[in-house]
């Protein structure tokens, strides 16, 4: 068993990772998600006021699970450097809102499958973890604004749309005028990156 403590501080979601050696070469893995912070550091690295916000869109706080099959490459369970095919399936509600309140969101589940290489190390029944992945989005939904000016009482959410977007956008508003957006998708869409920090105990 073992937590990230990155993802948990900057990112708000606590992923709990609960593994299983079923040979001496082969262990199995679901990690779930908690969310534990609506406004992350990670959305205000800018230094400005951000009005992001994150919730679960699954059950309670738990956004989802992912699963994994890890492949030890020394012949040893949890010890070692691993190869993992890992399967995503996690689902977040983003919301913009100002004092007036909220003027926009967006629901999507990023379902992503990674290739994955990671080590670990133990001292006693104490482990420590890290790795990299690179993955592609399986989920590809589109989001984007109707280009016409806001009518008196709507908001963003009222233009959004799903037809004439580019296949990288997933936009969310965050102006009530519109003036600014945020691309959910990224600048290198489909393509994902996985980095992994984890500490944890392991019981033989």
């Amino acid at each position: 068993m073992r937590v990230d403590p990155l993802s948990w501080l900057l990112e708000g979601r606590l992923g709990l990772e609960l593994e299983v050696g079923l040979l001496e070469w082969l262990s199995v893995e679901v990690v779930p998600v908690f969310v534990v912070n609506e406004q992350p550091p990670s959305f205000n690295f800018s230094g400005r006021e951000d009005p992001l916000s994150q919730e679960s869109n699954g059950l309670g706080p738990i956004s989802g699970a992912s699963i994994s099959a890890g492949f030890w490459l020394e012949g040893k369970a949890m010890k070692g450097y691993v190869l993992r095919a890992i399967l995503t399936n996690y689902g977040y509600t983003y919301k913009a809102s100002d004092t007036n309140g909220v003027f926009d969101q967006l629901s999507h589940t990023e379902r992503h499958f990674y290739g994955y290489l990671g080590s670990h190390s133990r001292i006693g029944a104490f482990t420590l973890a890290g790795g990299i992945g690179l993955g592609v989005e399986l989920n590809r939904e589109k989001r984007c604004f109707e280009q016409r000016p806001l009518q008196p009482g709507e908001t963003p959410e009222d233009l959004a749309t799903s037809t004439g977007c580019s296949e990288d956008e997933l936009l969310l508003a965050t102006d009530r005028t519109l003036s600014e957006v945020a691309n959910f998708n990224g600048g290198i869409y489909p393509i994902q990156f996985m980095l992994r920090f984890s500490l944890g105990v392991t019981i033989d």
